[in-house]
C-alpha cells in the first residue's frame, strides 16, 4: 500500500480559514455494504482510529458538533486489513463544516461525495484518479504473471509502473489549478511534493508562489514551506544527513562509514512491488561498479521483522541492509523526507548528495558519467 501511496497518503493535514461552528455531519447510503462497521481513521505516520459506527441497511452517520480545523479522514469499511484493501475499501473524506453525503457502490468505486466544497473537489478528483489507481493496483498486486519470467518479468513490472507514474504528476497539476482557491489545492501540492520523484526544490518554491494569499494561514501552506526547506537541505551538493541503523544481525552501521566511496542510498520495503522489481537492476549496477568504488546501502521501511528478513532471503542482495523497523515513521526516512518507496540518493565520496531518485536508464547514464564505462 505504501509503495503506491497515491490515495492513502495524499492529504495529511488541512486548515479552515474562517470560523467554524456549524459542525460536521457525514451521511452514508451504500449499495454494496449493507451491514457491518465503518471507522474513521486519521493517517499520521500510522493509522489512528477516531470513531466507528455500525452500518445498517447500507446507512450510517457520523456527527461532530464543531470543526476546529479541516482535516482529511479515511473511511475504512468491513474488517479487512488496511494494507490489502487500498483501492476498494479505504475512502478519503474531508472533515469540514457542513453536511457531507456519500452514496453509491464502494466496492466498484462508483460512489459520490457531495455537500461541501472540498469534498466535491475530492469527488471530481476521484472520478479520474480511481481509473488510474485501479490499473496500478492490478498491475502491482493482482496481475502476477510477470513473476513467472524471473529474467524479464521484474523489468516489465517496473516499466509499466514508471509509465503510469509519468501520468500522475500531470494529472495532479491539472486538478491543483482547477481548485486553486480551495484547501484541496494545497492537498494536491502536498501530494505532488510527496509523489513526484523528480521534483526539484525550485519547483516547490514555484508551487508556493501559486497559492493565493487567502490560503497562507493554512497549516498545510506552512507544511509546504517546510517541505521546500527540507528539499533545499537535501539538494545537490548538500551533505547527506548522517545516521546509524542496525543490520538484521544487530550490527550498527553508520552512513559515515561509506565515506571515500560513491554510495547509492536506497529506501525500500518488502511489501513494495516496484522496490522488489528494481533489485535485479541494482544487482547489475553493484556487480558492474562495486570494484570501482560504488557501494549500496538499503534502508528498509518495513515494520515487520519476519517480512523484512524473508524478502532479504528471497532477494539475496550482496550489499548492506539496515532498518529500525519503524516504517515510514522512522527517524531516517524523516531525515530524508521519504514519503513513499522506492526512494534513492546518490552520494559522492565526500558524503555530498549528487542526485536523488534517478532510476533505470537515467541512473545508468549518471553512473557511466562518473565511472567512465558501461
Amino acid at each position: 500500500m505504501k509503495t503506491i501511496s497515491l490515495l492513502i497518503i495524499m492529504f495529511a493535514f488541512f486548515s479552515c480559514t474562517g470560523q467554524t461552528n456549524k459542525g460536521w455531519t457525514l451521511k452514508g447510503n451504500l449499495e454494496d455494504v449493507k451491514e457491518g462497521w465503518v471507522s474513521i481513521s486519521e493517517l499520521n505516520g500510522d493509522w489512528i482510529v477516531v470513531d466507528s459506527t455500525r452500518i445498517q441497511d447500507g446507512k450510517f452517520e457520523f456527527k461532530a458538533e464543531k470543526v476546529n480545523e479541516l482535516k482529511q479522514y479515511y473511511l475504512h469499511f468491513k474488517d479487512n486489513d488496511f494494507k490489502e484493501i487500498y483501492v476498494k475499501n479505504i475512502l478519503p473524506v474531508f472533515f469540514e463544516e457542513g453536511v457531507v453525503e456519500l452514496t453509491g457502490n464502494i466496492e466498484k468505486n462508483k460512489f459520490t461525495l457531495s455537500g461541501t466544497p472540498n469534498n466535491e473537489a475530492l469527488n471530481d478528483y476521484n472520478m479520474v484518479f480511481h481509473t488510474i489507481a485501479s490499473s496500478l493496483y492490478n498491475l502491482l498486486y493482482v496481475d502476477k504473471s510477470w513473476q513467472a519470467d524471473t529474467v524479464h518479468g521484474p523489468y516489465v513490472a517496473q516499466g509499466k509502473y514508471l509509465m503510469l507514474a509519468e501520468i500522475m504528476p500531470k494529472f495532479r497539476y491539472l486538478f491543483a489549478e482547477k481548485y486553486r482557491n480551495l484547501d484541496f489545492s494545497l492537498a494536491i501540492y502536498d501530494e505532488i511534493c510527496m509523489m513526484d520523484p523528480n521534483l526539484k526544490p525550485s519547483k516547490v518554491d514555484s508551487l508556493l508562489s501559486l497559492v493565493p494569499v487567502s490560503l497562507h494561514s493554512s497549516p498545510l501552506y506552512k507544511k509546504l514551506k517546510k517541505t521546500a526547506e527540507q528539499m533545499h537541505a537535501l539538494g545537490e551538493g548538500a551533505i547527506a544527513p548522517g545516521f546509524q541503523l542496525p543490520t538484521p544481525e544487530g550490527k550498527q552501521v553508520s552512513l559515515s562509514s561509506f565515506r571515500g566511496k560513491y554510495l547509492l542510498l536506497v529506501f525500500w520495503a518488502s511489501w513494495c512491488a516496484p522496490c522488489r522489481g528494481e533489485i535485479p537492476h541494482l544487482k547489475e549496477i553493484y556487480e558492474k561498479y562495486h570494484a570501482d568504488g560504488l557501494d549500496i546501502l538499503s534502508v528498509s521501511v518495513d515494520n515487520n521483522r519476519a517480512a523484512w528478513e524473508k524478502a532479504l532471503d528471497e532477494s539475496n542482495m550482496p550489499w548492506t541492509q539496515v532498518s529500525d523497523l519503524q516504517g515510514l515513521k522512522g527517524e531516517v526516512p524523516n531525515l530524508y523526507n521519504v514519503q513513499g518507496v522506492p526512494a534513492l540518493w546518490l552520494i559522492d565520496q565526500e558524503g555530498k548528495i549528487m542526485v536523488n531518485n534517478l532510476r533505470g536508464e537515467r541512473l545508468d547514464a549518471k553512473l557511466k558519467e562518473i565511472f567512465g564505462h558501461k
